[in-house]
């Protein structure tokens, strides 16, 4: 027996006009304009006021009468962005009421085909035009799981539904306005998000990875749209440029590349060890970016990030690139793959750049203790072109990148700091490539010695077959550890330890990150790694231009097969 009726989410509401102004709504529409020091009615009762539906609430033992058990009450309040004054107001029993003059008269505007009873869960009053505003009801409590939406232009006059091609057993809780596109809405369900391109004409989902879970509010906050679930947390989807963007020209097109944002290199350390459990994930470390294919393809589609020098410095693939171990590894696990860093689905795809250059050459097969050759040295501050590759179609957009506005870090530094990574990244690179050529001259001297062996008169051939496969061996095992069976036996000291890819691989690791020139330790370092890279790239050029020369024209002589030296 209260004097007004309010239930447990009563509508609050701030003035788009005035700050100071704040509505508020139980049964009626209340008004403060100093706080809440004092409150004003500015309506009537809004409801039905159907006795029969304020009954006494819980028992029979125990009541539950805390004074938000009420039904007949405001559930939704809405006030134009446009037009100070103008408030729609809807009840939890399907009525929609409407005033133009900040409260002085109510007119009730209610659609025509709203279900007596139901629930107006959301009114959006829009952001376009001061006489349109959409209506979302729900009337589920009812066992009544239609999609209920609808749309007018002329103040409530006349609504039209939005409803079409909807799910008919999966009802509504919100709708809201785009802030920069007329046409683009976005709707929550009791299933995930909606979207629409065409002021509610056509509807399709919007998941991208949203679990199947009723969202009961969104937010179009920037260039984001923020998705309030019930009890699946807060979601966000990042950039909405592709979604304003597509038109069916685009969406015809064979391959679109949308305009990416400007994206901040932000510097991150490592987290102290602790407990993630309930955390929510971080936005994608690096530059998103978006592009449309009219068809999903299984031909390989890339996207080069080109520099303002012009040279391609990371090329991003929807292949996998291989791994320099398989799964019959023992240093192999669940997750270690690489994933494709592109997607080819029809539709829109959405990629990340994590501003990484391309990264070293690998060995195949090669353990290190720390560190990654694949990853590469992080990118500069500064104007990048993002060019995307499908088939013979290219398309490119320009991409900015700009420094984190914690750090202040000179550009002469961070020159130096990424000239020392490429210098590192082209090292590991290059024992790679020795790597390679040795296994592959090894294999071939490997065969041939064991056919020279029994032959008659070609013993001393086979002889030096084997000092030679002999010397590469040595030459390899100062290059890398070929011995090593896991990350542990570099670091246990096995078979010779860390060797200098592996060196170079920890070397690298630090340096990367790092946000000043390199160190005086770093660059001392460096220097005695390559002079052991040159002196072994000086006996491997020995061994290939010197004794295995002499082997080939021996075995020209014979007229034999010899080494092939890539």
């Amino acid at each position: 027996e209260l004097r007004h009726r309010f239930q447990w989410t009563a509508p609050i509401l701030v003035s788009p006009h005035d700050s100071n102004t704040v509505y508020h709504a139980g049964n009626r529409v209340f008004r403060t304009r100093d706080g809440g020091q004092s409150w004003q009615a500015i309506s009537p009762d809004l409801t039905r006021d159907d006795p029969e539906k304020q009954a006494w609430a819980g028992g029979p033992i125990t009541g539950d009468n805390t004074g938000v058990e009420y039904y007949d009450t405001i559930f939704a309040l809405a006030e134009s962005p446009l037009e100070a004054g103008v408030l729609w107001a809807g009840s939890d029993d399907g009525l929609v009421h409407l005033t133009r003059d900040g409260g002085d008269s109510w007119a009730e505007v209610t659609p025509p085909a709203i279900p007596e009873w139901s629930t107006v869960a959301t009114i959006e009053a829009s952001r376009w035009d001061a006489g349109a505003a959409y209506v979302v009801v729900d009337g589920h409590r009812l066992d009544d799981e239609t999609p209920y939406l609808w749309h007018t232009t002329d103040y409530g006059k006349s609504w039209r539904s939005l409803a079409t091609g909807l799910d008919p057993e999966v009802y509504l809780h919100v709708i809201r306005e785009d802030t920069r596109r007329r046409d683009l809405l976005f709707l929550g369900t009791e299933r995930g998000v909606l979207v629409s391109h065409d002021r509610g004409r056509q509807w399709h989902d919007l998941d991208y990875g949203l679990p199947t879970v009723a969202v009961h509010d969104l937010r179009v906050h920037g260039d984001d749209l923020v998705i309030g679930t019930m009890g699946r947390s807060i979601w966000i989807l990042d950039d909405l440029t592709p979604l304003r963007d597509l038109t069916p020209e685009i969406e015809a097109a064979p391959a679109h590349l949308f305009p990416p944002r400007p994206s901040i290199r932000w510097v991150t350390r490592g987290a102290p060890a602790g407990s993630t459990e309930g955390a929510a994930s971080n936005p994608p470390r690096g530059a998103s970016f978006s592009y449309s294919l009219a068809e999903a393809t299984q031909d390989e589609i890339t996207v080069e990030v080109v520099d303002s020098a012009g040279a391609v410095i990371r090329t991003l693939s929807s292949v996998p690139r291989p791994m320099p171990i398989g799964d019959d590894h023992p240093d192999w696990w669940p997750g270690t793959e690489n994933p494709a860093e592109l997607t080819a689905l029809a539709g829109l795809n959405r990629a990340v750049w994590d501003w990484q250059h391309d990264g070293a050459r690998e060995i195949a097969d090669a353990v290190i203790d720390i560190g990654s050759p694949r990853d590469g040295p992080i990118a500069l501050p500064g104007d990048y072109v993002l060019r995307l590759r499908v088939d013979d179609q290219s398309s490119s957009q320009s991409l900015r990148v700009l420094p984190d506005p914690r750090e202040s870090i000179p550009r002469p530094a961070a020159e130096a700091q990424l000239a020392f990574n490429l210098r590192l990244r082209d090292q590991m690179s290059e024992i790679a490539d020795a790597v390679e050529i040795i296994r592959s001259a090894r294999g071939q001297l490997e065969t041939l010695g064991e056919l020279l062996a029994g032959a008659e008169g070609d013993a001393d051939l086979a002889a030096l077959a084997g000092v030679i496969t002999t010397e590469l061996t040595g030459i390899e095992q100062v290059l890398h550890n070929p011995h090593a069976e896991v990350s542990y036996d570099i670091l246990a000291g096995r078979h010779g330890g860390a060797q200098l890819y592996s060196r170079l691989a920890w070397l690298a690791e630090g340096a990367r990150n790092h946000p000043g020139p390199p160190t005086q330790g770093m660059v001392e370092v460096s220097a005695e790694l390559r002079a052991v890279l040159e002196e072994q790239l000086a006996e491997l050029a020995r061994v290939l231009e010197g004794r295995i020369a002499v082997f080939n024209g021996q075995m020209a002589e014979r007229g034999v097969p010899h080494v092939v030296v890539r």
